[in-house]
């Protein structure tokens, strides 16, 4: 049996109370089912081998009432059962995750010994079962099953099990912390490998900019340079011009200068 909660290879428990209608010895109909009962309890063992396979086994206890035996009845009978069983899950319906079993159940019903009876055999089981999802570590368990019997003076039998299925940190409930961990820290590392790409994406963009933004500084230091070497070529170029001026001027005094004298 196996909830959410579960990985494919979790075991569980299953501890129930249960109820047996018998038939008469030679009688399996339902028709012709006797008025002997047989409340009980017992336990299973569960495994999941894949996520619709699973296999479980155990033993159950039950009182039983007058199991008619031709003209003898055994009362109070301590009717014994061992089961191994393997199931099939079918798709979860919320919380609930139902499935179908069948295996073989050895019984052994102590009182038939007073009346020279064989008193155990094999019976094939039949049922449908479902598991309701409480919490991460308890669940609530229910079985129908239908047993077959294979040996004379067993009765074939209704039995109805309800009760609590559990899930020891023993035999499993450590690994789904494990593996929750796991994730968790894979969750965190790929968030912070995703922070550490935008943080390098953001880094190299800052550098083009600061680069880009060095580049027009260093451009627009040139310009200004160029525009001063440019004012300065033009007042070099006015100051030719004023001395070639003084120049004549100073060519034309001489001249009247020497024509005078």
């Amino acid at each position: 049996m196996m909830v959410k909660a579960q990985s494919a290879e979790d075991w569980s428990l299953f501890f129930f109370g249960k109820t047996h209608s018998f038939y008469n010895s030679g009688e399996y109909r339902v028709s012709n089912s006797s008025n002997a009962t047989g409340p009980g309890f017992g336990f299973s063992i569960h495994k999941q081998l894949s996520n619709k396979i699973g296999v479980f086994g155990g033993y159950s206890l039950a009182l039983a009432d007058s199991l008619q035996y031709a003209d003898k009845y055994a009362s109070n009978s301590y009717f014994h059962q061992w089961n191994v069983n393997m199931a099939f899950h079918f798709r979860d319906v919320w919380k609930l995750r139902p499935y179908v079993f069948s295996g073989y159940t050895y019984n052994n019903i102590k009182q038939l010994k007073a009346f020279d009876l064989e008193n155990k055999g094999m019976s094939v089981s039949l049922g449908i079962g479902t598991e309701l999802e409480l919490t991460e570590d308890l669940g609530f368990g229910y079985q129908f099953t239908y047993d077959f019997s294979l040996a004379e003076n067993v009765p074939f039998n209704f039995k109805n099990k309800i009760g609590i299925v559990i899930y020891p940190s023993i035999f499993g409930k450590s690994k789904r912390i494990d593996d929750a961990r796991i994730i968790e820290k894979a969750r965190a590392q790929l968030l912070e490998a995703k922070l550490t790409e935008q943080r390098i994406k953001k880094d190299s963009f800052n550098t083009l900019l600061k680069l880009a933004t060095q580049k027009i500084d260093t451009l627009e230091k040139k310009l200004e340079l160029a525009q001063d070497n440019d004012d300065l070529i033009d007042k070099i170029n006015f100051l030719e011009e004023d001395n070639q001026r003084l120049l004549l001027e100073l060519r034309e005094k001489q001249n009247i200068n020497d024509s005078l004298f």
